[in-house]
């Protein structure tokens, strides 16, 4: 009997969550190119990181980073922390594993020694811990041209094709209780990556989500794979812009001239140079990123300067107004964040309104009494000014929301750097 009363003891006791071994997954999509970086300095000595590397590429919306209460973040080099740290367990293993996982498959490229941080200010660039073992995503049959089919001659040689990587998911058996993205003032040491990019860091929901997505829509059909191609084209400009070491992955998917698709094929652009001022062409969904607690900023500045009275202030939702901003001020807007400023703006959006109606039906009854209309010196003007800037925060939060949400899957292929 003593020994069922301790099990059941035991059993009833309050479970110790920070005893736990977290497990996290963490799913990544779009053109991302990783490469595994050796001796890289942390606070707690020298330790091989996994360095993830997506360009800006147009018809893309900017990356989402999310275990179910994200946002999207802007280029930069940013590291995903594991509870406030960035590379907190420091390790030796070289390589990533597959670990009884069917072979990931990502597109093998070859450039010892890749320069990854000359792109800092240009690309997404992720360090992340390495990973126990590594699984695809998805796979997709490619094949691979050194030159591209023309109407003269329209197969030319082709590597034969083969499953490769569209998605990637790095498993970790010691995950931890909080996930954050913190940016780092210096790409090659963790310790200097301690500003957080959103508001908050989220809980270990299982799965953590770092997702480049297409805009591509049923109106705007990508039936010649063009936006596959083009990311394709720019990351292999990333790594390799003269061909030096992959010539016979110049391009892909391109077996055969198609008059429909291949004229206008984006890989027979120019690749892209190694100067970081030629990775710029990206979404205008990128813009969006920093003007809404930018423009938040500027809306709560405005309506201070109305000097409101007699309650005015609480009816436009001021006090809450300020407290977002301050909350948002230097950091990128969570969905949640979204949600609340959304609700906050129609509220104000709906006080404005009341107040206007309340001074016009003031200056008619003053008017009607003496002849005279009342006046409150150009409140009236500034108040219709105030609401044109909230109906523009509006919709720079309407768009930054889709921004997170929406999209098509990319199903660019994966690279690995070797």
């Amino acid at each position: 009997m003593r020994w069922a009363f301790l099990l059941l003891v035991a059993a009833l006791a309050p479970f110790d969550k920070a005893s736990a071994n977290l497990r996290l997954d963490i799913a990544m999509e779009g053109p991302w190119i990783f490469y595994v970086q050796p001796n890289f300095k942390t606070a707690a000595g020298t330790s091989t990181v996994l360095i993830a590397v997506a360009p800006r590429v147009s018809g893309h919306y900017p990356p989402t980073f999310s275990a179910g209460d994200g946002g999207n973040f802007d280029v930069g080099v940013n590291c995903v922390a594991f509870d406030h740290v960035c590379i907190p367990h420091p390790t030796s293993v070289t390589s990533l594993a597959h670990d009884g996982y069917a072979d990931p498959s990502p597109v093998p490229l070859s450039q010892p020694g890749w320069n990854w941080s000359q792109f800092a200010q240009s690309a997404y660039i992720l360090i992340l811990p390495m990973p126990d073992s590594f699984s695809a995503d998805g796979k997709e049959s490619l094949t691979f041209q050194k030159v591209l089919p023309t109407s003269a001659s329209p197969n030319p040689p082709s590597t034969t094709p083969a499953n490769y990587a569209i998605g990637i998911q790095l498993h970790y058996a010691n995950g931890p209780d909080k996930l954050g993205l913190y940016s780092c003032s210096n790409a090659h040491d963790a310790s200097s990556c301690t500003n957080p990019v959103f508001s908050a860091d989220e809980d270990n929901s299982g799965t953590l989500r770092l997702t480049i997505r297409s805009d591509e829509t049923p109106a705007n059909p990508d039936k010649c794979k063009y936006h596959l191609h083009g990311t394709y084209h720019a990351m292999l400009g990333l790594v390799d812009p003269a061909l030096t070491n992959n010539a016979a992955k110049t391009f892909v998917d391109m077996p055969k001239y198609d008059p429909a698709c291949t004229p206008s094929d984006p890989q027979q652009d120019p690749l892209l140079s190694a100067q970081p001022s030629m990775h710029m062409n990206h979404s205008d969904y990128q813009s969006v990123l920093k003007d809404v607690p930018a423009t938040l900023d500027t809306l709560v500045v405005y309506l201070k300067s109305l000097k409101l009275q007699g309650g005015r202030s609480e009816q436009l939702v001021l006090p809450g107004l300020e407290q977002q901003a301050d909350h948002l001020r230097g950091k990128f807007p969570r969905s949640s964040d979204l949600s609340e400023l959304t609700a906050n703006l129609k509220v104000s959006e709906d006080g404005i309104t009341r107040v206007l109606e309340q001074l016009a039906r003031n200056s008619q009854a003053a008017s009607d009494r003496n002849g005279h209309a009342a006046h409150e010196p150009d409140l009236a003007l500034r108040l219709e000014a105030a609401l044109l800037r909230l109906q523009a925060l509006q919709r720079e939060t309407a768009v930054a929301t889709l921004s997170i949400f929406t999209g098509k899957d990319c199903r660019s292929a994966i690279l690995l750097i070797q």
